[in-house]
């Protein structure tokens, strides 16, 4: 079964990550672009979604 994110669900988690100071550098960097509405690399979004899909399939 594949996951799939939209925007809304990256800044969930990105938040929640945040919020409980458990956010790496480079998610929190993305967080706050995508606050400010500002552009994200490629690796950089990657990179969040790797991590998203590995939190998810711990936590579900």
């Amino acid at each position: 079964m594949t996951t799939k994110f939209n925007k809304e669900d990256v800044l969930f988690y990105l938040e929640e990550m945040v919020q409980m100071e458990m956010a790496t550098s480079i998610e929190e960097d993305v967080y706050y672009s995508l606050k400010q509405d500002k552009k994200i690399s490629r690796e950089q979004l990657k990179s969040v979604l790797k991590c998203m899909y590995k939190w998810y399939n711990t936590k579900f």
